[in-house]
């Protein structure tokens, strides 16, 4: 049985830091939420997240 746990809810305010995306501590609200679990030989769960203005 596999299991992901996330305390990431829609609406939350995070702070993203990606230097190729030139941002630092930019403040993005989380507008939209997708989890999925890969299957075979290397399994992984991928979750992406919508962001959007604070």
């Amino acid at each position: 049985m596999h299991s992901f746990v996330s305390g990431q809810e829609l609406y939350d305010v995070i702070e993203v830091t990606d230097a190729g995306a030139g941002l630092a501590a930019a403040r993005r609200r989380v507008l939209g939420l997708e989890l999925r679990y890969a299957t075979g030989e290397s399994p992984a769960y991928e979750q992406r997240l919508a962001l959007g203005g604070v």
